[in-house]
């Protein structure tokens, strides 16, 4: 037994700022079970993209499939499907799944001055903290979050590695893990075994799941809900951190 817990994100937090929100989602398994019944689930949609013309070297995630047009990779002669279209079946899938989820909706646009000049992995970092505080009546020890590795580099025993970009990410982990355990203490009265490592999301499919969650939340909050509406069955929590 355990929580298996996948965390993406849709936005950006940089400074070429393309999106109005950047939206932190979590995704809840309650057992092992449910994580194989969502990778079958993913698993079957991406071979049927791939042998239907969707190219390989091009990431299948929520993006991409709806703006597949702007896409110089993707010659759409090729496909036998409408990307689009088939992107509600995937939601609609989804919807069936015995998952929980939670969201964090922040404005980069509404910043501080105190956020402005920190680190955008530090202010991710602090979001995050904030989401799974907001989400603790969802979790139980132990914890195994898998968190997708965004543009850093993973934890690893390398010759040549960037000191700094390792040390973001054991940031996060030690960051995390103190926090949750501290809230487990708090209100559990107990210590959590938490387990905490970054992936890949073309390998790891429950962050697949998570970017799809985190695109349609994202896409709600521009005004356009048909989306979110599609998971309408899934349990959720929605945390506006500065909006």
């Amino acid at each position: 037994m355990g929580l298996y817990i996948f965390i993406d994100e849709s936005g950006d937090l940089g400074n070429n700022k393309i999106h109005e929100y950047f939206v932190i989602a979590m995704v809840f398994c309650k057992d092992k079970d449910i994580v194989d019944k969502l990778n079958k689930m993913i698993k079957r949609h991406n071979h049927y993209l791939w042998n239907n013309g969707w190219p390989r070297n091009v990431e299948i995630k929520a993006n991409h499939l709806f703006n597949y047009k702007t896409i110089s990779e993707i010659k759409t002669s090729k496909l036998t499907f409408n990307p689009k279209m088939y992107l509600q079946k995937i939601y609609r899938d989804l919807n069936q799944l015995e998952i929980k989820a939670g969201f964090i909706i922040h404005k980069p646009g509404n910043e501080g001055k105190g956020f402005k000049c920190l680190h955008k992995e530090k202010i991710y970092n602090f979001l995050s903290k904030n989401l799974y505080i907001e989400c603790f009546c969802y979790l139980e020890s132990p914890l195994f979050i898998t968190v997708d590795q965004r543009n850093t580099t993973l934890v690893k025993k390398e010759k040549f590695v960037d000191r700094n970009i390792q040390r973001l990410n054991l940031s996060y982990q030690g960051y995390i893990e103190n926090e949750l355990t501290y809230q487990f203490a708090m209100w559990r009265y107990i210590q959590p075994n938490i387990e905490i490592e970054f992936c890949n999301s073309k390998r790891v499919l429950g962050l697949q799941v998570a970017d799809y969650l985190a695109w349609a939340i994202r896409k709600k909050y521009e005004g356009k809900c048909y989306w979110a509406n599609l998971l309408r069955n899934i349990d959720t929590i929605e945390k506006e951190d500065n909006l």
